[in-house]
């Protein structure tokens, strides 16, 4: 599972952070693997950049809309 955020003028993103998994024993296999069996949230946060450049660019905005 991954979340990818298009690229945008003056947004940083920054690494997706994952739940801990739970390990889970394959018996056909004889296998432990890493599941996620339960609902979880990825979190991913977005940085506005501080430049001048940005901040004219960013100036009077209430929302920056990005697309991922």
């Amino acid at each position: 599972m991954t979340l990818t955020i298009a690229p945008q003028p003056y947004v940083r993103v920054l690494p997706v952070k994952y739940p801990e998994s739970e390990m889970y024993f394959f018996a056909p296999l004889n296998e432990h693997v890493h599941v996620y069996q339960k609902p979880f949230t990825l979190r991913q946060e977005l940085v506005l950049e501080a430049t001048r450049e940005a901040q004219a660019a960013l100036h009077g905005k209430q929302a920056v809309t990005v697309s991922g």
